[in-house]
């Protein structure tokens, strides 16, 4: 039993059509992700470190300084690079939604040029390595700014 033609495209316009929702909907998830965790953590941790030096300094305990600058510096620098991260998680999901759209075009019947498809592409995996590495080294540099604030921690219990 095979399909007619029509069916064919029928069913290949149906799903660039739901691939390009998709595309849409990871563009604004990209915003939401993981990242917010990664950010409220470094947040908590820019706080407790600040209200750490408070507190030693209202009961006149000696704390070591490069402890707390290292908190502070890592948990600053992995929300810099998160926010990077996002940004270059936006830009690939909106080309991904553009190279769905060319492909849902194409199912309809357009003429696409093969060199959009591939210039397109490229863009969605530069892209996506980038994200995948300011992920990587947001997640140690937030590793970093923790293990930092139990030594900080560590020295006022």
């Amino acid at each position: 039993m095979s399909m007619s033609k029509d069916k064919i495209q029928e069913f290949q316009i149906g799903r660039w059509s739901d691939n390009k929702k998709e595309a849409q909907n990871r563009k604004w998830y990209a915003i939401q992700r993981f990242d917010l965790l990664i950010i409220s953590i470094s947040g908590a941790i820019i706080y407790s470190s600040l209200e750490v030096i408070k507190y030693c300094s209202i009961n006149e305990i000696i704390l070591d300084k490069y402890i707390v600058k290292f908190c502070l510096v890592f948990s600053v620098l992995t929300i810099i690079i998160n926010f990077i991260s996002q940004i270059f998680g936006y830009m690939s999901n909106s080309k991904d939604e553009i190279y769905n759209n060319m492909k849902y075009r194409e199912a309809l019947g357009e003429n696409i040029n093969s060199f959009d498809f591939e210039h397109t592409d490229s863009w969605v995996q530069h892209y996506n390595y980038w994200v995948d590495i300011y992920n990587v080294v947001s997640c140690i540099t937030l590793s970093v700014s923790l293990v930092f604030t139990c030594f900080l921690f560590k020295d006022i219990l």
